[in-house]
């Protein structure tokens, strides 16, 4: 893994979470009014075994790829890591959600909107409308368990919701529960 990406990065290593860059950002966005959309997007080495390379990920714009740490295997979160995941959420909801619990020092502004991944039916994310639904309750869960007031979104679609769009029908259809709000990126 490329050194410049892991700046990026909240768990590099499975349960150690550097919020350092995080923090900075949260630091800035409250000191000059800016909210924050939360995006969580499970690529660390949750999909790293049951996965295999997805050889369709792009890479950053200055080369470095973009899934980095888990060696381009992208996919659904391999059952195994489940747990392991829904601890990640939990840190990173917890340190940014403003009730006083295991907050991030001098929080000014909180994080109260959450999207799950970032146009998940793309070749790179590589996972099914199935486990993005299974994935995005997994989330939302995890998410209102941590901070019941924050809402919670699906990761913005990037392609048509015409006709053609059997993915988001299914996620619409069988994840509305599951979202407080929806993102559309077309």
């Amino acid at each position: 893994a490329p050194e410049s990406f892991a700046w990026g990065v909240i768990e590099a290593d499975s349960g150690i979470y550097n919020f350092q860059l995080f923090d900075t950002i949260m630091k800035h966005a409250g000191a000059n009014s800016v909210k924050v959309l939360g995006t969580i997007m499970p690529l660390n080495d949750y999909a790293l075994d049951c996965n295999s390379i997805n050889p369709s990920c792009y890479n950053l714009m200055d080369g470095g790829p973009m899934y980095f740490l888990n060696n381009q295997r992208t996919g659904k979160i391999c059952s195994t890591d489940t747990i392991a995941y829904k601890n990640f959420v939990a840190a990173v909801v917890e340190r940014y959600d403003g009730d006083g619990i295991n907050d991030m020092p001098g929080l000014v502004d909180p994080i109260t909107y959450y999207q799950f991944h970032n146009e998940p039916e793309l070749n790179c994310a590589a996972i099914d409308s199935v486990s993005y639904v299974q994935e995005l309750r997994m989330t939302y869960q995890a998410i209102k368990a941590a901070c019941p007031t924050c809402q919670v979104m699906n990761g913005g679609c990037a392609r048509s919701l015409g006709a053609d769009s059997t993915y988001w029908k299914y996620v619409f259809t069988n994840g509305r529960n599951f979202m407080d709000l929806t993102s559309i990126h077309v």
